[in-house]
């Protein structure tokens, strides 16, 4: 046996020990109830640490079975009893290990590898697609190029969200695209310290009535904020009602309006990796001015033009978000991953009015995130990050 699986076997039957501890073994009455605690912490740690992805494996499945299901405003826990998880690509270690910790739970579950180098067309694989989405737990963790991904995925949401409407009891975690780096740094996070920043941040920025981005980058944007839009916070497996992306961690709102000039320095999804060059365009009364946008690399602004062109209010800006995952510790190309780093993103498009409670659309439920570099937030005045820097903490 390779000594990386000894080592984890030994994490995990110690892991076992302290929890036989903690539910009252006689072997171990004598420890104290803050004892135990301070114990199992300190396990899960090791585990964390020796076995990243098994233990972000087990967080999920324990998540997910402990996630409400809302529907029309009552909240309840309906039990699992059938799970599906579609992985590929890089991520094939990580999909089998969640399908494994549902079947510990005693809980049925099938798993379906896609093909991260085509797209699932044929008539069988989209017939498996639909069958497997029919599990009370649905989990997307497959790794790849957005293009071949997009299928199954628009089928699988579209699935779960028809089982929704039937108050089903499902949840979707979806990690689009997400690659094992992010799992190992970003799915182990003990999640307390991303609940308590995030709590912070949802206070600071609640009941206001404007915030500015700053940035070296050259934004310098006001954003009207409405009481009668929401503040969401995204901090759980499931923060949408009965779904969720993966990694969690932000909180956002649609603002009212918007004004001033966006630089877009990061990553935008449906567009790229912006690093190099940044994208600048002038925003009036909550829209891109398509005249005013600047890019050096001409890819990369045909792209952005294309998507604030692709139907009505797709140019309209729909959210505005604050990162809150200390986890995400740098930007990593993936936005879904970097959306939620400590920082600013700002979305083109839908206003997630199901969270929100915008009352304005899109049609085709366009909505592409555009991350910030070291943004500067002042909330009605006061300065809640510097430079990228949260002075929440």
């Amino acid at each position: 046996m390779p000594a990386r699986n000894r080592r984890i076997q030994r994490v995990q039957a110690e892991t076992n020990r302290v929890m036989d501890s903690a539910f009252g073994n006689p072997q171990h009455r004598g420890i104290t109830r803050r004892q135990r605690l301070g114990e199992l912490r300190n396990q899960a740690a090791r585990y964390a640490k020796h076995a990243p992805v098994q233990f972000a494996a087990r967080q999920i499945v324990k998540h997910l079975s402990r996630a409400q299901t809302t529907f029309e405003g009552h909240s309840k826990i309906t039990p699992i009893q059938s799970a599906s998880v579609f992985y590929g690509g890089q991520n094939i270690r990580f999909g089998k290990a969640i399908r494994e910790h549902f079947r510990k739970r005693r809980i049925t579950a099938r798993s379906m590898q896609l093909d991260s180098k085509r797209s699932p067309t044929s008539t069988v694989e989209n017939r498996r697609i639909d069958a497997l989405s029919r599990a009370n737990a649905v989990v997307f963790a497959a790794n790849g190029p957005a293009s071949k991904l997009d299928g199954p995925v628009d089928r699988i949401v579209n699935s779960v969200e028809r089982r929704y409407g039937k108050k089903s009891g499902t949840r979707l975690a979806l990690m689009y695209g997400i690659t094992p780096q992010a799992v190992r740094e970003v799915l182990s996070l003990n999640s307390k310290r991303m609940h308590e920043f995030t709590r912070r941040t949802f206070q600071a920025v609640h009941g206001c009535k404007t915030i500015q981005v700053r940035s070296s980058s050259g934004t310098n944007m006001t954003f009207s904020i409405t009481p009668r839009h929401r503040w969401v916070q995204d901090n759980a497996i499931l923060s949408k009602n009965y779904w969720g992306n993966l990694p969690a961690g932000e909180v956002f709102t649609a603002p009212a309006s918007a004004n001033g000039n966006l630089v877009i320095d990061a990553v935008m999804n449906n567009v790229g990796d912006c690093h190099k060059t940044p994208i600048t365009v002038q925003i009036r009364n909550g829209r891109a001015i398509p005249q005013t946008a600047r890019c050096k690399n001409p890819r990369l602004l045909r792209k952005f033009l294309a998507q604030i062109h692709a139907e009505p209010n797709a140019d309209r800006i729909g959210e505005l978000g604050l990162g809150t995952n200390v986890a995400v510790t740098k930007l990593t190309g993936n936005d879904l991953v970097d959306e939620k780093h400590v920082g600013v993103h700002v979305a083109f498009g839908d206003p997630e009015g199901a969270d929100t409670g915008a009352t304005w659309t899109t049609a085709e439920g366009t909505h592409n995130d555009a991350i910030l570099r070291k943004p500067s937030i002042f909330v009605d005045g006061r300065c809640i990050m510097r430079n990228g820097k949260s002075l929440l903490m």
